[in-house]
C-alpha cells in the first residue's frame, strides 16, 4: 500500500481567542481539517509537512544519483 497525504500548501487558523490553532488544507469547498494545536509553533510545523516532503524527495532523488538538479520554490 502507497502511503498518501493531503497536498499542501496548508494553512492556519487561529480561533477568536488565540487558544487554539488549527492547520487546514484548503479545498474547493472549504478546508480539509488536518490538525489542531494549542502552540503556533507547533501548528507551523506541521503546515509545512508537505514542503517538507517535497524537499526530503528531493535530496533522495540526488542521493539515488538522479540529475535532477534544481532550483526549489
Amino acid at each position: 500500500m502507497k502511503a498518501t497525504h493531503t497536498p499542501g500548501t496548508w494553512k492556519l487558523l487561529v480561533d477568536d481567542t488565540g487558544d487554539l490553532v488549527r492547520v487546514v488544507a484548503p479545498t474547493q469547498g472549504g478546508h480539509f481539517h488536518v490538525a489542531h494545536c494549542n502552540q503556533e509553533a507547533d501548528a507551523r510545523l506541521i503546515a509545512a509537512a508537505p514542503d517538507l516532503l517535497a524537499a526530503c524527495k528531493y535530496v533522495a532523488e540526488i542521493i539515488q544519483g538522479g540529475d535532477k538538479i534544481s532550483v526549489l520554490e
